[in-house]
């Protein structure tokens, strides 16, 4: 009775709750907006970021709407890829995607502003978001992080987005940031995040790092790098300001150093990464398949800091193309006069171009701190699987790091003897390697209040660096004298191969105390099931050691599932520590052996796919052949009465699918010689995109002809300016014979239009011509099944009223119905079954301007967005 009053006066004084923040519902779907309710959400994420200190939650789907470089504003905590019930955030399941694109030139600022604190943005997908293109915006291509803000990225992908020129000339300031810029003491951490295709016409294609003063604070832990490029300084990370802290951890960096538009054609990327901070900590990355023209992949600059260190530790750098850049350069370039603390150790480095690494006194590091060199043979690295084979000279060759407890995966380090060098723990002694599972409901037979419930054992709460609190709220506490055996169970969010589960028991201050403690679990049964009804008893389950009751309790019990297939976990209480009975654990975590199909390219919910895309996933783990279901019937996918392909690879293509089209999929992962031969795939889906570019000019340069890089737009299109004047029968120029050949001012989308000046004075028409063949849409036009050819055009108020627009396929030709002299963008649509033509071989596309009557005019129209659409979804 003493032990019991004493447990209930600790619940009343460990239960307080503070006051909730205010959720507010964000939902695309609906027609009209409502007042943030769940019952009655917002429309747009931009009128739920009005409200001051609220939680928003944002149902999934694809947000074209929003306001751009919207304020984030202090304590406000955005959330996305929620159901329609608000229950779950799933962004493989329910995508919330922000796309900026398809904005005029006025609206190209990006995405969010942020000058605030304790701010919180969670599973989104930002795309297509530009900065730079009109008057004084600023940098980040997305996001702009400045004054002393502070707050946390998590899950956020960065997709196609970039800081261009000011108002879109290469004379005007060159834009920072492709997704992220960050300045003025701010301190920001990624987590788990995405940087996919961003540039930047100035420094850092994806992140830019920038401050005045005492510096920023930035750590990047789990992110993904790929795809990124920078005309000026780090196509990827760029910081040179001497003075910011920066921590990147368990990162890849993949593909990066592409060229970046410019008005003037492309650009190449520099160096990878400039670092010049008073502290820089790089651990446990992956640097594999980079192009750095500029001859070495890291800047390291030398701090403004007297006491400045930078630590490059546990990292694979291979396969990197690197240029030349002079003597004494190779993968690491330092300053003259640099004197930061350099610590480069247990790193791995293959394949650069034939250049090793070299400290900043000139020496080589192969051989001297760990740092080896051999063949990293990665699992997969052609479809982005960077685990490393057993055998390869990275396994267990890593140091032990504080600041390092698992991988890219969330995978616990270390997963061998030792940690693997690179981002993500290889197959090792535990071999398959394992995940965590994340997705958990926890229910139990009984608790004390609702405060101590089960799902206190696997929502994290108390937990911090691994290690749990003494905090009795941040556990479970079964009920006191409640008849019946005393259980609690975990259902999963699907089937699972299970590995290991770890406990974390008791731990609260009286756990040791004799006589008083002993709350914790001491034997136990555990059952496991894949449906909630038939159970199956675990063997061999350990007895659950007892907690230390102290703020630094590791996990000290593992139990080994052996391969068990489940959806369901019932521990069953036997005896605890103090033999009561009541019972209690502080957290249980569980992992799995990834033998289903996992990460799909393209991403579960993606939208603008290729017609002709190629299906990737990463492979079970366990898999000999792969089954793979594809439709525009999501039923057919889940009843698996959709065709199946059999294929040995995991990809599957390429496709030939029609625009404007919803496809769902799944891979079953199989293998014969299992005791579970066939392993079901998630149902993932994706939009193919709305139209195919015929031309959209914005690829053309005004490099000479012959010049490396050189695209003029008249050696694609042909026109009647080269006819001698004489005998021109054709009135017609493509692109302006003076100065710059493109228009920049006038455009429909993208960066520039072409002009199409016209004289039909003297000539019954001004006509140009192109080969599809030229063109990456090609000859074939029933690829995707279109039905509608479209164009854009502007007029100018002076064309006279003599002349008319027509379009050639072929020999069948189209006039349009309407003016040309209107100063604005029209919109010119063709239905392509009324032509009676061969689209299976289209080998002429004309524009032209014809008479009217027996005399004609002259003038100009601008040309841009030439497409072809699936009927549904012409705009």
């Amino acid at each position: 009775m003493h032990k019991i009053c004493i447990l209930t006066l600790l619940v009343l004084c460990l239960t307080g709750s503070a006051p909730a923040q205010r959720t507010v519902y964000v939902d695309g779907s609906v027609t009209i907006t409502g007042d943030g309710t769940q019952a009655a959400p917002f429309q747009t994420i931009t009128e739920a970021l009005a409200l001051p200190s609220v939680t928003i939650l944002v149902a999934g789907g694809i947000y074209t709407s929003e306001t751009p470089y919207t304020d984030i504003l202090s304590d406000q905590t955005l959330i996305g890829s929620y159901d329609s019930s608000f229950t779950t955030s799933d962004p493989s399941a329910t995508p919330t995607i922000i796309d900026m694109g398809g904005r005029s030139q006025l609206d190209q600022r990006g995405t969010f502003f942020i000058s605030a604190t304790g701010w919180t943005i969670e599973n989104l997908i930002i795309q297509n978001s530009t900065t730079g293109e009109y008057e004084d915006t600023e940098n980040g291509g997305a996001i702009y992080v400045r004054n002393g803000s502070n707050g946390t990225f998590r899950g956020v992908t960065f997709l196609n987005c970039a800081a261009v020129f000011e108002g879109g000339v290469e004379t005007g300031t060159a834009r920072e940031g492709g997704a992220v810029c960050i300045r003025d003491a701010s301190t920001v951490v990624f987590e788990d995040c995405i940087f996919d295709s961003c540039t930047a016409v100035g420094g850092g294609g994806a992140v830019r790092i920038r401050s005045p003063g005492s510096g920023n604070n930035v750590k990047f832990h789990r992110c993904l790098f790929t795809r990124c490029g920078a005309r000026r300084e780090g196509s990827v990370i760029d910081d040179g300001d001497g003075v910011s802290q920066v921590e990147i951890v368990n990162c890849i960096f993949a593909n990066n150093g592409v060229d970046v538009a410019v008005p003037s054609g492309t650009a190449p990327s520099a160096y990878l990464i400039r670092v010049s901070d008073r502290r820089v900590l790089i651990y446990n990355c992956t640097f594999v398949g980079n192009s750095n023209p500029a001859g070495y992949m890291f800047n390291v600059g030398n701090s403004s800091n007297a006491a400045a260190t930078k630590e490059i530790v546990n990292c694979i750098v291979a396969n990197n193309t690197l240029g030349s850049d002079g003597p004494g350069v190779a993968i690491f370039s330092y300053p003259t006069g640099y004197d930061d603390a350099t610590t480069i150790q247990n790193n791995l480095f293959f394949s650069n171009s034939g250049l090793d690494p070299l400290d900043p006194a000139g020496l080589g590091v192969i051989g001297v701190n760990g740092n080896i060199t051999g063949e990293p043979q990665f699992v997969d690295a052609a479809n982005g699987d960077y685990h490393l084979k057993a055998g390869s000279p990275g396994m267990d060759a890593g140091k032990t790091l504080t600041l390092v407890t698992d991988d890219f995966d969330g995978t616990a380090r270390p997963a061998g003897a030792a940690y693997d060098i690179g981002a993500m723990e290889g197959l090792g002694s535990l071999d398959p390697f394992f995940f965590k599972v994340q997705d958990i409901m926890a229910t139990a037979s009984s608790s004390v209040n609702a405060g101590l419930g089960p799902e206190n054992t696997v929502n994290g709460s108390g937990i911090v660096n691994d290690l749990h609190s003494t905090v009795l709220t941040d556990m479970w506490l079964s009920g006191a004298g409640v008849p019946g055996s005393v259980w609690i169970k975990y259902q999963f969010d699907n089937l699972y191969k299970l590995n290991q589960m770890w406990v974390w028991n008791s731990n609260t201050a009286l756990e040791p105390i004799v006589g008083l403690g002993g709350l914790g679990v001491k034997a136990a049964t555990i059952e496991y099931s894949t449906d909630d009804a038939a159970w199956t008893a675990l063997a061999d389950v350990p007895e659950f050691a007892q907690a230390p009751g102290t703020a630094d309790y590791a996990h000290n019990t593992i139990v080994d599932f052996g391969g068990a297939a489940a959806k369901f976990v019932r521990i069953t209480c036997n005896s605890s520590w103090g033999s009561g009975n009541q019972y209690s654990l502080s957290e249980v975590r569980f992992f799995y052996i990834p033998v289903a199909a996992r990460d799909p390219h393209p991403a579960n919910g993606a939208a603008g796919v290729s017609t002709n895309v190629t299906l990737s996933w990463k492979a079970g783990q366990e898999a000999a052949e792969h089954n793979v279901y594809i439709s525009g019937d999501e039923q057919a996918v889940i009843d698996g009465t959709a065709s199946v392909a059999t294929v040995s690879q995991a990809a599957y293509g390429p496709l030939s699918l029609d625009l404007a089209s919803t496809y769902y999929w799944r891979v079953d992962e199989v293998n014969n010689a299992n005791n579970i031969p066939v392993w079901e795939g998630s149902i993932w889906s994706f939009k193919t995109s709305e139209y195919l570019v015929v031309d959209d000019f914005e690829s053309y340069n005004d490099i000479p002809s012959g010049q490396e890089g050189s695209k003029l737009v008249y050696e694609t299109w042909d026109d009647g300016y080269v006819d001698p004047p004489a005998v021109r029968t054709n009135g017609s120029t493509i692109g302006y014979d003076t100065g710059a050949s493109m228009a920049t001012a006038t455009k429909h989308g993208g960066l520039q239009s072409v002009p199409l000046l016209y004289n039909n004075t003297s000539v019954s028409r001004s006509e140009v011509t192109v080969d599809p063949g030229k063109l990456a849409v090609g000859r074939d036009w029933t690829v995707g099944s279109p039905a509608v050819l479209t164009l854009w055009f502007y007029g100018e108020l002076n064309n006279p009223a003599t002349d008319r627009m027509y379009v050639k396929v072929n020999a069948a030709k189209v006039i349009y119905d309407g003016n040309i002299s209107q100063a604005q963008w029209q919109k010119f649509s063709i239905d392509l079954a009324t032509l009676g033509i061969n689209l299976n071989n289209v080998m002429q596309l004309a524009i032209g301007i014809e008479r009217i009557g027996t005399t004609g005019g002259s003038g100009k129209v601008f040309i841009d967005d030439i497409r072809l659409y699936a009927p549904a979804a012409v705009q």
